[in-house]
């Protein structure tokens, strides 16, 4: 058999290969040119969306005397999905009380007053009662219950029955109240301040 015999089928496939390829491609052209690419919508503008509310609100509190004067007691940390307020440490809790100190009111009414403007813009508000691990009179058994979670939410519902009291904001539609327990350094109560999306 000569070498251009044994050679043969090898050359066959090649083509066929060729072949199909070449088939394939023009099946495609064919194919697209009797489906129309579908027609892309322009996006639909959004509404504000809470992190930008989260940014309005964030810039009223730094740009506020409240915040600007570092003083211990009181601190804000400003997050991506969320403003956190915490009134904190021996300058504003007695051990083992549930109120604020009343030389903290003048700066929890403030506080109201920064935040009513927003209500109208789906502020939702989470208020935080902690108390602190490290001592025997936060934990132990005591008027306000049998436990340190008794304790942390008579605090969080102290503030926010402060809230309503001096300011006039709707407790039961905007405020979710919860005692946390022992913490460290946990003799404090936090607000954690979010927003409805959209």
């Amino acid at each position: 058999m000569s070498k251009a015999a044994k050679q043969s089928p090898i050359a066959y496939l090649g083509l066929f290969v060729a072949f199909f390829a070449l088939y394939a491609r023009e099946h495609q052209k064919i194919l697209k040119a009797g489906h129309a690419e579908p027609v892309k919508e322009a996006p639909v503008p959004l509404p504000v969306m809470a992190s930008q509310k989260i940014q309005d609100l964030s810039k009223t509190f730094q740009e506020d005397s409240l915040f600007q004067v570092r003083a211990d007691g009181l601190r804000a940390d400003y997050r991506l999905e969320s403003v956190d307020v915490a009134f904190y440490g021996d300058e504003v809790y007695g051990e083992g009380a549930f109120a604020i100190r009343e030389t903290w009111y003048t700066a929890m009414d403030r506080l109201a007053e920064l935040i009513k403007p927003y209500l109208k813009r789906g502020l939702k508000i989470e208020v935080i009662g902690y108390t602190d691990i490290g001592s025997l009179k936060e934990r132990r058994p005591s008027d306000y219950g049998e436990s340190d979670y008794a304790l942390s939410f008579a605090r969080a519902e102290w503030v926010a029955r402060f809230l309503e009291r001096r300011a006039l904001i709707p407790i039961k539609e905007r405020v979710k109240i919860t005692g946390a327990g022992a913490v460290k350094a946990g003799r404090k109560v936090e607000f954690r301040f979010t927003f409805d999306k959209g």
